[in-house]
């Protein structure tokens, strides 16, 4: 008995391969310098890591910082986490940051090697003055000129002080026609307690009609005691 044969079609194949995903990449993380002490720190990846907030990598188990900040390590959103200190950061603290390399976005990429960034949170700042603030110049001001300077953090007035001075310009001559040198300041009250606001008084008198600068330290080194 003889059977028909019947010819096979060919059936074709097409596979396809997809390319691997490019690394991750840090797009922006900060602060990356001067800082205030409540600053929240925010580092941005260029696509999803958090498919959701419920069901994300862990942003604790992938930064690092140094000293250790304590507070909530959290995604803002899918490509956003965020540290919120508990308590303020330490003035004049250099923090450093590391983000591992040792997590996968939603695409399954990863950085390449671990991110690090470093900024420094400021001392006690100057914010105001009284009579003399910031660029105005002051006018009919009393020949032993008495300040009062406010900052944004306690201080010692005996600190601000050893770097405070009365500059007077080439202009102001003394009774002898010779030009006055800087006049140092200390602080109107022996007390030394910290406060946001502090009162300087210049150590010697000015020769009248006298145009002179007062320079006061901008931050104060958290360091001073």
């Amino acid at each position: 008995m003889k059977f028909p044969i019947v010819p096979l079609a060919a059936v074709g194949l097409a596979v396809t391969f997809s390319a691997a995903p490019d690394p991750l990449r840090v797009l922006r993380a900060g602060p990356t310098e001067n800082a205030a002490p409540t600053d929240t720190l925010l580092i941005s990846f260029d696509r999803p890591v958090a498919g959701s907030l419920d069901d994300a990598v862990r942003a604790a188990s992938i930064v690092r910082t140094s000293p250790e900040i304590s507070g909530r390590y959290e995604w803002r959103d899918p490509v956003t986490l965020r540290i919120i200190p508990d308590r303020p950061m330490s003035r004049g603290q250099r923090y450093g940051v590391t983000v591992s390399n040792d997590f996968r976005a939603i695409d399954g990429s990863s950085l390449t090697s671990p991110y690090t960034f470093a900024f420094r949170v400021r001392g006690p700042t100057l914010v105001a003055g009284d009579p003399i603030s910031g660029a105005d110049t002051a006018r009919h001001i009393a020949q032993t000129p008495r300040v009062t300077l406010v900052f944004d953090a306690p201080v010692r007035a005996a600190d601000v002080a050893i770097a405070s001075r009365i500059e007077p310009t080439s202009s102001c001559r003394d009774v002898n026609g010779r030009a006055v040198a800087a006049v140092p300041m200390q602080p109107a009250s022996p007390e030394n307690i910290a406060r946001d606001t502090v009162v300087l008084v210049a150590q010697r008198a000015l020769p009248a009609n006298c145009l002179a600068a007062l320079i006061a330290p901008r931050e104060l080194s958290a360091g001073a005691r």
